[in-house]
């Protein structure tokens, strides 16, 4: 499916209501192949929402591809979201979650989802935000435009893995119930208004209740397996809610070159419960600007499970033995500490590099190059 409009503004007069597998969502592939390139123009979405090489099938020869190319216009996912017992709707990116759900394996399951934000602007403002789920692999690469995630919900219970309270809103999630998910953002901007999981996420902490919602009763509660990715190497993401790394799986964010993340007036949590990492990767000449800031009422909240990791294969700065301190994050404030240290480096670097460490005081994180003839202590 190609759409085309007259310019990329043209939501009034010029757009492309579709459906997919049913009349209340736009599927791409259930079983099978499917693409969707997108110019120009209005694309919006059915009641289910956008599933983009997802199933809601739980067959043992499962193979589904699906591919969104968008370099203008507009994507709204915007119906009313609902979600049965053992799926999800909404924004959904190579996700197999059902057969996760009804407990079916198979080596021959795939769900393979790809989401190529070139240009325009893609809007999630009902039902999940959910990049690889199940028995799926899904990849969210953004190169430019706009991504929004401000998704409500209608009549659900929502729990908030932070504070206990009860909450009306749909999460965005990078990786659940053993799928594969990346948010890979190189250029353009992306914003969040709701919680953000980054390697899984358990009943709890999603929209549920009898006849809408995830069902506790079907849910694999033991399923840690998800890996979940957020790599941002250009361009702004920010998250006006909550970010969790590694509640249910692994869970990494990943900084680098001229990307920034901003938290705002919320919590960065890097869990306990499998792996949660924070990584940097530092640019040739260093960051020219601080890549992450936690800001307002927000906090950097960290445990013995998380990791901090800075990868300096690429930076080739001063390195004259005084012990240069590298801002790399500008925090409103701080709980616990990290439970592990780790510099990625070149075999030929290793004698150096083994005695840099990191600072975390005064409202900031900073990576510390080795001081000659001196051991480094963490502060």
């Amino acid at each position: 499916l190609i759409v085309k409009g007259k310019d990329d503004t043209s939501e009034a007069t010029n757009y492309v209501f579709a459906s997919g597998m049913n009349p209340w969502k736009i599927s791409i592939s259930q079983n099978g192949w499917g693409e969707i390139d997108l110019q120009g123009g209005y694309l919006r979405t059915g009641n289910n929402g956008l599933w983009i090489g997802s199933s809601e099938k739980a067959s043992t020869a499962l193979a589904v591809t699906g591919v969104v190319n968008q370099t203008g216009g507009y994507f709204y996912q915007g119906a009313s979201g609902a979600t049965a017992a053992t799926y999800l709707s909404g924004l959904k990116i190579g996700c197999g979650e059902y057969c996760a759900w009804n407990r079916v394996s198979s080596d021959a399951i795939s769900c393979t989802g790809v989401y190529n934000l070139m240009g325009g602007q893609l809007l999630s403002l009902v039902g999940y935000t959910v990049i690889g789920a199940g028995t799926g692999e899904g990849r969210l690469v953004q190169t430019g435009g706009t991504f929004t995630h401000n998704s409500v919900a209608d009549s659900s219970k929502y729990y908030n893995h932070l504070t206990g309270t009860k909450n009306f809103q749909y999460p965005m999630i990078i990786g659940l119930v053993g799928g594969s998910g990346l948010y890979a953002l190189s250029n353009g901007t992306a914003k969040v208004t709701k919680d953000l999981y980054v390697g899984g996420a358990l009943t709890n902490d999603m929209p549920w209740a009898t006849t809408i919602g995830v069902d506790p009763a079907k849910y694999p509660e033991e399923r840690y397996d998800a890996r979940g990715v957020l790599s941002i190497q250009g361009g702004t993401f920010t998250c006006s809610s909550n970010v969790f790394v590694g509640v249910a799986g692994s869970g990494t964010i990943e900084l680098g070159g001229t990307g920034s993340l901003t938290v705002k007036d919320n919590a960065l949590v890097l869990s306990n419960a499998t792996e949660s990492v924070l990584k940097f990767r530092l640019p040739e000449d260093g960051f020219a600007s601080v890549p992450l800031k936690v800001t307002g009422a927000g906090r950097l909240v960290l445990t013995s499970g998380s990791k901090l990791v800075v990868d300096v294969r690429e930076y080739n700065g001063v390195r004259d033995g005084r012990g240069q301190k590298i801002k790399i994050a500008e925090l409103a404030a701080v709980e616990g500490a990290f439970g592990g240290f780790e510099v990625v480096c070149d075999e030929s670097d290793r004698s150096y590099y083994e005695k840099a460490t990191y600072v975390l005081k005064d409202g900031a994180l900073w990576f510390r190059l080795p001081r000659k003839g001196t051991i480094l202590i963490v502060q």
